[in-house]
Protein backbone atom coordinates (compact mmCIF):
# COMPACT_ATOMS: atom_id res chain seq x y z
CA UNK A 1 0.00 0.00 0.00
CA UNK A 2 1.38 3.54 -0.89
CA UNK A 3 2.09 5.60 2.00
CA UNK A 4 0.54 9.64 1.43
CA UNK A 5 2.61 12.04 3.16
CA UNK A 6 1.43 15.68 3.34
CA UNK A 7 3.43 18.96 3.22
CA UNK A 8 2.42 21.71 5.59
CA UNK A 9 2.56 24.89 5.44
CA UNK A 10 1.64 28.44 7.17
CA UNK A 11 0.21 31.19 5.30
CA UNK A 12 -1.85 34.10 4.71
CA UNK A 13 -5.94 33.60 4.81
CA UNK A 14 -6.13 33.08 0.87
CA UNK A 15 -3.90 31.22 0.89
CA UNK A 16 -1.19 33.04 -1.63
CA UNK A 17 1.91 31.27 -2.62
CA UNK A 18 4.01 34.10 -1.75
CA UNK A 19 3.43 34.16 2.18
CA UNK A 20 3.59 29.91 2.38
CA UNK A 21 6.19 28.79 4.99
CA UNK A 22 7.15 25.30 5.72
CA UNK A 23 6.33 23.73 8.44
CA UNK A 24 7.13 20.06 7.54
CA UNK A 25 5.96 16.97 5.58
CA UNK A 26 4.17 14.55 7.77
CA UNK A 27 2.17 10.84 7.32
CA UNK A 28 -1.50 12.05 8.08
CA UNK A 29 -1.29 11.10 11.89
CA UNK A 30 1.30 13.11 12.37
CA UNK A 31 -0.42 16.17 10.29
CA UNK A 32 -3.65 15.60 12.00
CA UNK A 33 -1.79 15.86 15.69
CA UNK A 34 0.45 19.10 13.94
CA UNK A 35 -2.55 21.15 12.83
CA UNK A 36 -4.48 20.43 16.23
CA UNK A 37 -1.55 21.47 18.52
CA UNK A 38 -1.07 24.94 15.40
CA UNK A 39 -4.90 25.58 16.10
CA UNK A 40 -4.78 25.27 20.07
CA UNK A 41 -1.92 27.81 19.56
CA UNK A 42 -3.58 30.28 17.45
CA UNK A 43 -1.11 29.88 14.70
CA UNK A 44 -3.95 28.07 12.14
CA UNK A 45 -7.85 29.11 12.56
CA UNK A 46 -10.74 26.65 11.52
CA UNK A 47 -13.80 29.09 12.23
CA UNK A 48 -16.84 27.17 11.61
CA UNK A 49 -15.56 23.77 12.27
CA UNK A 50 -14.71 21.70 15.44
CA UNK A 51 -10.80 20.95 15.62
CA UNK A 52 -12.09 16.96 17.04
CA UNK A 53 -13.60 16.92 13.57
CA UNK A 54 -10.17 16.41 12.18
CA UNK A 55 -9.42 13.08 13.16
CA UNK A 56 -11.99 12.10 11.39
CA UNK A 57 -10.90 14.21 7.86
CA UNK A 58 -8.10 13.58 4.89
CA UNK A 59 -5.64 15.98 4.28
CA UNK A 60 -7.81 17.48 1.42
CA UNK A 61 -10.87 18.38 4.24
CA UNK A 62 -8.01 19.70 6.74
CA UNK A 63 -6.54 22.14 4.06
CA UNK A 64 -10.17 23.59 2.97
CA UNK A 65 -10.94 23.87 6.56
CA UNK A 66 -7.89 25.38 7.55
CA UNK A 67 -7.30 29.49 7.33
CA UNK A 68 -3.69 30.57 7.67
CA UNK A 69 -2.89 26.83 6.79
CA UNK A 70 -2.31 25.08 3.19
CA UNK A 71 -1.62 21.46 2.76
CA UNK A 72 -0.32 19.81 -0.42
CA UNK A 73 -0.54 16.23 -0.69
CA UNK A 74 3.28 14.35 -1.86
CA UNK A 75 4.02 11.26 -3.62
CA UNK A 76 7.90 10.43 -2.39
CA UNK A 77 10.57 10.01 -4.58
CA UNK A 78 8.26 10.49 -7.84
CA UNK A 79 8.67 12.02 -11.13
CA UNK A 80 6.52 13.97 -13.15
Amino acid sequence: MKREYFVLFTCDEWKGYDSMRLVGVFSLTKLRKVVKKMIKSDDFSCDGYDVKDIDNLGGSDINNMLTYGFIQPIGLNEEQ
